[in-house]
């Protein structure tokens, strides 16, 4: 209850939990703070060695999202690292491996240590795909925000209607970053086979916004188009091969979006997408030594799937789903499917955890050692996880435990 829950480890000596205990079973013996911290160590270490021997035999590679907390009473930063891979049953897992504390100076240098600590002692450097980090620092926002805050107490000049026109149309436009965000927020479903199509909805709308009426909104789009066209420079050619396995997409995105992207060299910058697919495909029959013969009959099945018809677009198609339906007409195809839908593109997955930190290094919990919090915070990922997958929550909410009979 303490992991799972988030209760005091100071509840033992509570006065109601003790009588409440003495009632319902007047024989249990209601361990001391001590006591119950060196459980909660040992769940951590006995969870702790399960996870790490699911990551070692699952096939799929390992992706990582990571990112910077610093707590509000103790002023102590951390760092959340969450794991994030396709199970034998083709289901999408995440898993908090590590919230460890980093003491300052939260220079490059120290996290890169701290990463590399953490891919040596869970054994998955080998194994790993992509790590995603956020681009702005934790650290600098909760500086800064406080500043702003005393800055811009006390306004003078109040909107006037053409102000709150302006807002309403700029609200509009942005919507569709908020859809965006939506979409790659998530963490139960794939988001590498939606981001090509998303980010160019981006783009478009961007370019749209350029002839809007609104001269604000224009200059708007100008500052975005010229950082947004700067990225396209860095575009990784895994998100795209993310979207080709997806049966929904697979070529059309990219023949459809590349000519406005790159003008004259969409041509160009198509087969280098298509050398990376075709590269992929050689590096995971050379990871399961297959003869030249079995490289070619890959080939060839990697020229069928693109042959094949998309499938139309239904609610609540599951692509995980279909890849492990179809694992065995694609025998190559489904093991890069598998790693590359497992990355995400957004580090939302260890930012969330910063929510359950903040609760745990709460005023009341300011002296919890870091490794007692790291303990908690990764035992709550995987107790919550083992209970998911166990169902144990949907038999939960379907039984009548606790309703009034009348």
């Amino acid at each position: 209850m303490v992991i799972l829950h988030e209760y005091p480890l100071s509840m033992v000596e509570h006065l109601g939990f003790h009588r409440f205990m003495g009632t319902a079973q007047p024989l249990f013996k209601i361990p001391s703070r001590n006591t119950l911290k060196s459980d909660i160590l040992q769940i951590y270490d006995y969870e702790r060695a399960k996870l790490k021997s699911l990551l070692e035999k699952n096939k799929g590679r390992i992706a990582l999202t990571t990112d910077m907390w610093t707590s509000h009473n103790q002023r102590k930063g951390f760092m959340a690292i969450t794991a994030h891979f396709v199970d034998d049953s083709w289901t999408l897992q995440s898993r908090i491996i590590r919230f460890i504390y980093v003491p300052c100076p939260h220079t490059y240098e120290m996290l890169a240590d701290v990463m590399m600590e953490c891919l040596h002692d869970w054994i998955i450097e080998h194994k790993l795909s992509t790590l995603t980090v956020d681009n702005c620092s934790t650290n600098n926002a909760m500086i800064h925000f406080p500043r702003l805050k005393h800055k811009y107490s006390h306004y003078k000049n109040v909107p006037t209607e053409d102000d709150w026109v302006l807002e309403k149309e700029i609200s509009d436009e942005l919507d569709v970053f908020y859809q965006a965000t939506e979409e790659f927020s998530g963490t139960k479903h794939p988001t590498t086979n939606n981001y090509l199509s998303t980010v160019c909805d981006i783009r478009d709308a961007i370019n749209e916004w350029s002839t809007s009426t609104f001269e604000q909104i224009k200059l708007m789009a100008s500052s975005m188009a010229n950082k947004f066209d700067s990225y396209w420079s860095n575009f990784h050619g895994i998100m795209v091969v993310a979207t080709i396995l997806d049966r929904i997409y697979k070529m059309k995105v990219m023949e459809c979006y590349f000519p406005s992207l790159y003008g004259d060299e969409s041509s160009y910058e198509i087969n280098k997408i298509q050398e990376v697919l075709l590269r992929m495909v050689g590096e995971y029959e050379q990871k399961s030594k297959a003869s030249l013969k079995q490289v070619k009959l890959h080939q060839t099945e990697l020229e069928y799937y693109l042959e094949e018809p998309i499938i139309p677009r239904v609610e609540n198609f599951d692509i995980l789903t279909w890849w492990k339906v179809n694992a065995s007409k694609y025998p190559t195809l489904h093991c890069i499917a598998r790693d590359i839908l497992a990355i995400h593109v957004s580090t939302v997955a260890s930012n969330s955890a910063f929510s359950t930190g903040g609760r745990f290094v709460s005023s009341h919990r300011s002296r919890l050692h870091p490794k007692t919090v790291e303990a908690l915070m990764c035992a709550q990922s995987w107790l919550w996880s083992e209970f998911n997958d166990s169902k144990l929550e949907r038999k939960f909410e379907a039984s009548n435990f606790g309703e009034d009979d009348d």
